[in-house]
């Protein structure tokens, strides 16, 4: 669904729509989204939105000054996976059961018109990052994932569906690769790609939550192919850190483009065979590089940062202090010879 929607609240007469020029962005500014304030009594609400060939994402900031219900319609279908990063939202589907969600949490659901009121009262700003996937991009993981070609079965019918649950909790890759979309260091024309690999790597993530171990364990057989193949991925991870390409983004979709292997496969293989999945592996060689570069002392933390491909040094020593238990400074003293 692309932002084009009536919103209303309730109580609070007409809301005031604002376009927002490239200029005024706060975030996406590489991205160029779409952009636009509806502001009113209650508050204002930002709205972002992304287009790519696959996804539209659409990243929205509630600024609420009192308890408001706001009221959103579209004539057209939406097929999303809902993400609450800050504070809890609840609100009502038109034929879609309880689909509030706390903070942290994510829901994946169908429907063929969207019509939802959501209850803003507890926090003065909400914030969440909604996935909007076409059908192309879905029918590619169907074969691989159930739950999607169930989905993708309630669409075909023009049947609502929504799943969610208090085990659908983000993990730390979800709300990472979120970040990532805004910050990543590439070039304007890649941005849109850039975009679209990293919400496939959010789904993917979201999607091995939904499916049940026993589920994930009958499916998946590694062969004598796929290992040969894992270990290529492993080698390019390995060169990649060596010799400190990292102006080159290693993310599980170059690494399937290069190996020639599905999502699926290189995330469950790579953790069978080498015990941490592909970015994991990868940021953990990352930090064992940077350890060596804060014992040779001839890089400052900051360089070291840029070197490994951080934009600040700010994230690098969130990065390293869950890898060494301390701050490159400290590590740098403690080893001090």
């Amino acid at each position: 669904m692309e932002m084009d929607f009536e919103l209303s609240a309730e109580g609070f007469g007409e809301i005031e729509i604002i376009k927002i020029s490239p200029e005024d962005l706060r975030l996406f500014k590489k991205l160029k989204p779409k952009c636009m304030i509806a502001r009113g009594e209650f508050g204002q609400t930002l709205f972002y939105e992304i287009i790519t060939e696959g996804v539209v994402i659409q990243y929205s900031i509630y600024e609420i000054f009192k308890p408001v219900v706001l009221k959103v319609r579209a004539d057209e279908p939406v097929l999303e996976l809902r993400i609450a990063l800050k504070n809890q939202i609840d609100g009502v589907w038109e034929s879609i059961a309880s689909p509030s969600l706390e903070e942290n949490y994510f829901s994946i659901s169908y429907t063929s018109f969207v019509k939802t009121a959501a209850d803003f009262y507890k926090a003065p700003v909400y914030t969440t990052c909604d996935f909007h996937y076409n059908l192309p991009f879905l029918e590619r993981l169907a074969k691989d994932f159930p739950v999607i070609d169930e989905f993708l079965e309630h669409v075909a019918k023009e049947e609502s569906m929504h799943i969610a649950s208090k085990k659908y909790i983000c993990s730390p890759v979800m709300k990472e690769t979120i970040e990532y979309i805004g910050k990543n260091p590439y070039g304007v024309q890649s941005q849109s790609h850039i975009a679209e690999d990293c919400s496939k790597e959010v789904l993917l993530a979201a999607l091995e939550i939904i499916l049940e171990p026993e589920e994930l364990n009958r499916k998946f057989i590694l062969t004598d192919l796929h290992i040969d193949k894992l270990k290529k991925a492993r080698s390019i991870i390995e060169e990649t850190v060596k010799e400190e390409r990292f102006d080159e983004r290693i993310s599980l979709s170059f690494l399937c483009r290069k190996c020639e292997l599905n999502e699926f496969v290189l995330k469950k293989g790579f953790k069978i065979l080498f015990g941490y999945a592909p970015i994991k592996y990868f940021t953990k060689l990352k930090m064992l590089h940077a350890e060596q570069l804060l014992l040779e002392n001839k890089l400052s933390i900051a360089e070291i940062a840029y070197t490994l491909g951080y934009h600040s040094p700010g994230n690098f020593t969130i990065e390293f202090k869950k890898h060494a238990k301390c701050t490159p400074l400290e590590y740098k003293a403690k080893n001090r010879s």
